[in-house]
C-alpha cells in the first residue's frame, strides 16, 4: 500500500492489488452479509490459520469480504 496526498480515499493501492480486489468482486468472493458482526469469527482464522485448510467456500467468501471491507 502506498499513500498519496490530496486524495479523498485515504489509501492509494498498487495496481496489482486493485486488480486483485476487482477480481474478488467479479468472481463473487465479496458477498453481501453483515461482516461487522462476523469479525470475531474472522479473527479466529487469523489466530489459527490452519483452520483455512478445512474452510468451505462460504467461509472463504466471508473472510475475503471482511478483509476487503474492513
Amino acid at each position: 500500500m502506498q499513500t498519496e496526498s490530496l486524495t479523498l480515499d485515504p489509501y492509494c493501492y498498487f495496481k496489482e492489488f486493485e486488480k486483485f480486489i476487482k477480481a474478488l468482486y467479479e468472481e463473487n468472493f465479496v458477498i453481501s452479509f453483515d461482516w461487522t458482526t462476523w469479525q470475531n469469527e474472522a479473527q479466529c482464522f487469523i489466530q489459527h490459520p490452519e483452520l483455512l485448510n478445512s474452510a468451505d467456500i462460504s467461509t472463504l467468501q466471508k473472510l475475503l469480504t471482511t478483509d476487503v471491507r474492513s
